[in-house]
């Protein structure tokens, strides 16, 4: 890791004080700043991983999107596609309140969808934001930070198929 994503900024904190206050009213405050935040942290991310597989973002066939911080319809994925500028018609998987076993299962799930669907090219995509953990310490409860010291804002982003071809700059690759 080369550097600490954290979504909240000085400016949100001032402008929302009950974020900062220990067990203040703030849960719809965090709601609407993480249906925002985490597709565009999750943008990030699958921008990274299109760039490194070489092809064009209209080759992909599925997104599986995942995410424990917030739930909104239209999800993630939709406002994901949306950021990216996807195909409409790209079959989306939206998987909330995974908890520590997000990664596997998505991943699962994407290859199950490459091997089972010829051509698929399946974007993958898990975005956290530690937004709805964060508050002010206690002197009663230390052991909320441990929380807020273990976990940041990240996203990471993979493309999935099953076909053995060469890619863009000739080498043999799964794509």
């Amino acid at each position: 890791m080369t550097y600490n994503i954290f979504t909240l900024t000085y400016e949100i904190l001032k402008k929302n004080p009950n974020l900062c206050k220990y067990k203040a009213p703030s849960f719809n405050v965090r709601q609407e700043i993480a249906i925002v935040e985490v597709p565009k942290l999750g943008k990030e991310a699958a921008e990274k991983a299109i760039n490194e597989w070489g092809q064009s973002k209209s080759k992909i066939t599925h997104l599986v999107f995942c995410t424990t911080s917030g739930v909104d319809v239209p999800g993630a994925d939709y406002q994901l596609t949306k950021l990216l500028g996807l195909d409409l018609s790209v079959k989306r998987f939206m998987m909330y309140q995974q908890g520590c076993s997000a990664g596997g299962t998505i991943l699962r799930l994407a290859k199950d969808l490459a091997e089972n669907n010829k051509g698929a090219q399946v974007l993958v995509v898990c975005s956290e934001i530690n937004l709805l953990c964060f508050h002010a310490p206690s002197e009663t409860e230390i052991d909320v930070l441990i929380g807020q010291a273990l976990f940041s804002d990240g996203a990471s982003a993979v493309i999935v198929g099953s076909e053995f071809r060469s890619n863009q700059d000739g080498e043999e690759a799964f794509v």
